[in-house]
């Protein structure tokens, strides 16, 4: 299975795009450089993907943005003696229905959550309406 996030910022030149999966690396590793961050996570996502038989990967044009892509070999059905899978939750506003495709957000910062938020709840995923979950 195969993972890609994109954007269109501002890209990534591609003499540094080797450099992006190493510890501690930055396509920007100036100590005047406009983002932060410590460089380790797509040195994670690569040990993740690579102990899951997969592989990452990034295609980027400077100026106009960068995708960024992993893949892994996931099981069709759970090995035996596995975590028993739990049943889904379900929407308090969709009269008991358990959607048909889910999203999973993930910020620290409230604000990009809120965000996030806003724009799944006018997805036609969600039905034009704000998930409330339990």
């Amino acid at each position: 299975m195969r993972f890609e996030v994109g954007d269109s910022g501002v890209g990534i030149a591609a003499d540094r795009l080797a450099q992006l999966f190493k510890p501690f690396e930055q396509a920007n590793a100036s100590t005047t450089r406009q983002y932060g961050g410590t460089g380790l996570g797509l040195a994670i996502t690569a040990g993740l993907a690579k102990l899951m038989g997969g592989d990452t990967g990034v295609r980027s044009t400077p100026g106009a943005g960068s995708t960024f892509w992993f893949s892994a070999s996931l099981p069709d059905q759970a090995p035996a003696g596995a975590i028993p899978h739990e049943p889904p939750m379900h929407c308090a506003t969709c009269s008991g229905a358990t959607p048909a495709h889910g999203c999973l957000l993930v910020d620290d910062d409230l604000f990009n959550r809120e965000v996030g938020a806003e724009f799944a709840a006018q997805s036609p995923v969600a039905g034009g309406h704000r998930h409330r979950w339990f």
